[in-house]
């Protein structure tokens, strides 16, 4: 596992968001150089976030944004992710 090689790296992603704000989707717009850290960065996206949905016609709305997912090690083997949306 990518993890335990002590790889890190930044994937972008494009992310679907129901209007609920939950992520439904996750695919690699920009890899990170690593599939590994490119497949860990859409299942910790899947699995973590969740979004303010967006609004049309003051209703709530599915959407789909892109977001760099920086992957780094922390103490213990484990996954962080932050991101930060990109305009």
């Amino acid at each position: 596992m990518a993890l335990r090689l002590g790889k890190e790296g930044t994937a972008t992603l494009s992310v679907s968001v129901s209007a609920s704000g939950t992520v439904t989707d996750a695919t690699v717009v920009s890899s990170s150089g690593d599939d590994e850290l490119d497949q860990a960065a859409v299942q910790w996206v899947k699995a973590h976030w969740k979004y303010k949905p967006a609004i049309r016609n003051g209703e709530p709305a599915a959407g789909t944004v892109q977001a760099n997912v920086p992957l780094h090690i922390e103490k213990r083997a484990r996954l962080s992710a932050t991101a930060a949306p990109l305009h």
